[in-house]
């Protein structure tokens, strides 16, 4: 996700999503009749500042209702959104952590959050926000039902951006 512009006297500049973060390397390649071409390569980490990341969560989280989530994710694919809840399980595989929540609180409105790496900072049965990216993709997971019974639920999976614990 980047915008470069560059002018006749060789002045350029580029412009990368201020919502990515990690590793980075820009690559830049110029020619020009009569002249050598150059290669420029960059690198650089891309971190936020404290505070920072969640300011921008806040302005970048958009409304959607869990009905849609479920029945039309793949609509919605790419955006942020916020939920409150609780933190209903949390496992892990290599360098994955899936966290299970569930909407304010309420068992049948309930999600799968992938995190790639990181930490999560919450623990089961705990009251937290939840910021997210929407994937359109969902995990089938079994679970215990109130009658005793185990069941596969089909979830929505969602990509977690940030998991805060409830003030």
């Amino acid at each position: 996700n980047k915008t470069s512009h560059s002018d006749s006297s060789g002045n350029f500049s580029f412009t990368l999503d201020r919502g990515l973060t990690g590793q980075r390397t820009v690559v830049l390649s110029m020619s020009k009749k009569d002249y050598p071409d150059r290669r420029f390569v960059i690198e650089f980490n891309r971190c936020w500042a404290e505070g920072e990341y969640a300011e921008y969560l806040q302005n970048q989280a958009e409304s959607l209702s869990y009905k849609n989530l479920v029945e039309k994710g793949e609509r919605y694919a790419g955006r942020i959104v916020c939920y409150d809840g609780t933190v209903e399980d949390i496992s892990s595989s290599g360098a994955r952590t899936y966290v299970r929540f569930a909407r304010d609180g309420d068992a049948s409105m309930q999600l799968v959050a992938v995190l790639d790496g990181g930490e999560v900072t919450v623990s089961s049965g705990e009251t937290a926000r939840l910021y997210f990216r929407v994937t359109g993709e969902s995990y089938t997971m079994s679970m215990l039902g109130t009658d005793g019974e185990v069941r596969d639920m089909e979830l929505p999976s969602v990509t977690l951006l940030s998991l805060e614990a409830a003030q």
